[in-house]
């Protein structure tokens, strides 16, 4: 069976039985792709439904095509995990986001701190986190998934934190890798379950000895993932998908 492309719209945009497919998603579907009359496309509108969408007319850079089905898929994750990720160095930070999104997070923080060597602001972070939003959207048509992660604006880890005070926390410090994170996650399971679970991994260097006594402050479990120093990448992939694999729909659950 020939794998369809899938692009994303917003719900506005789906209408009476019909889709239009405009701004980048139209220009790859027509210019790259070379769809058109007659073809057909599954897309999205953020809520999870799928659609199967064949193309009608294209005109001005504006696609148009009738709905034929229509189906909920079980892609999206019944556990919500957030990200909070300090920015690292180059391209470590377009990798986690694409993996992140493959693995089934929901939203994505990325922090400045205390070790972390990158700084962004103004302009600069605006443009970066466009472009993670990117990598996040084409990382969900390579995947399957229905719904984009949303990816947040760049902050401070302190304002993060406040941001999420009501939702659980799992703070990963190279001190706490004593205590399995297994014994964390199945002592908490029921209310990560209820309420999501918000994971907090450092850039490179990990996070200061500052920044563990906040978060401890604050109420965050403390957590490691093991005896050995993994790269900052490494140590996001490695928590969403023990948390994933613990609660989510990586183990079967």
């Amino acid at each position: 069976m020939v794998s369809l492309h899938r692009f994303f719209v917003a719900h506005e945009r789906i209408k009476d039985g019909y889709v239009i497919i405009e701004g980048d998603e139209a220009k790859h579907l027509s210019k790259v792709l070379r769809l058109g009359p007659g073809d057909e496309v599954l897309v999205c509108d953020g809520s999870g439904k799928e659609l199967l969408v064949r193309l009608e007319t294209a005109e001005k850079g504006l696609i148009k095509g009738r709905v034929v089905n229509q189906n909920h898929p079980e892609r999206e994750p019944g556990l919500t995990v957030g990200l909070v990720q300090g920015v690292g160095k180059g391209e470590k930070m377009d990798f986690i986001v694409q993996k992140a999104v493959e693995l089934g997070i929901s939203r994505i923080y990325p922090v400045m701190t205390d070790r972390g060597t990158v700084r962004l602001d103004g302009e600069r972070a605006f443009h970066r986190v466009q472009r993670w939003e990117k990598i996040a959207k084409e990382a969900c048509k390579q995947c399957g998934r229905t719904v984009v992660p949303e990816i947040k604006g760049i902050t401070d880890l302190t304002v993060v934190m406040d941001e999420c005070r009501d939702i659980p926390g799992l703070f990963f410090y190279e001190g706490e890798w004593k205590r399995p994170l297994k014994t964390i996650l199945r002592e908490n399971a029921r209310i990560l379950r209820d309420r999501g679970v918000i994971l907090y991994i450092g850039a490179e260097g990990g996070f200061s000895l500052r920044e563990a006594e906040t978060a401890r402050k604050r109420g965050i479990l403390m957590a490691g993932l093991g005896p050995r120093i993994l790269r900052t990448e490494t140590a996001a992939l490695a928590a969403i998908t023990a948390v994933m694999y613990e609660l989510g729909d990586l183990g079967g659950n």
